[in-house]
């Protein structure tokens, strides 16, 4: 049997206590403004509470369609990018639509930068620019 080795990002993931954030998303808020203040909160948290546990609490104020539903920007940050990108950084998330507990243990090695960019041609051009000196290629969109 060997010992068990020290793993840097799962230190103090044992502790039973996690620490809280909590965004308000205001009317005046799009997509890119609350993505990116939530990528903030995330990486700041890291840095003052390394490696605890994080749950995620998420208003939202206004950004109702017709329906009464969540406009394109909310139901975009709440189901694609909190749950389909975020969910991996945190223990749980709690937004006005679900609460989600992750089934896995949640990664603490987050990205000191991360591009949040939705204009697809921006997108294109910004990835044909930096992959020259990187191992990855971007094909050109069917039209």
């Amino acid at each position: 049997m060997e010992p068990i080795q020290k793993d840097q990002n799962n230190f103090n993931m044992l502790k039973t206590k996690g620490i809280a954030i909590y965004h308000v998303v205001y009317e005046h808020e799009d997509f890119e403004t609350s993505a990116s203040i939530l990528i903030k909160l995330l990486q700041n948290a890291q840095k003052q509470f390394p490696n605890y546990k994080r749950h995620l609490y998420i208003d939202i104020e206004g950004h109702r369609n017709k329906s009464g539903g969540y406009d394109h920007d909310m139901f975009e940050l709440q189901k694609d990018f909190s749950l389909g990108f975020l969910m991996q950084f945190f223990t749980s998330i709690h937004m006005p639509l679900v609460g989600v507990e992750n089934n896995k243990l949640q990664i603490n090695d987050v990205p000191e930068e991360i591009n949040i960019i939705s204009d697809e041609k921006e997108l294109v051009k910004k990835m044909r620019k930096e992959s020259k000196n990187k191992h990855f290629v971007v094909y050109p969109t069917e039209e």
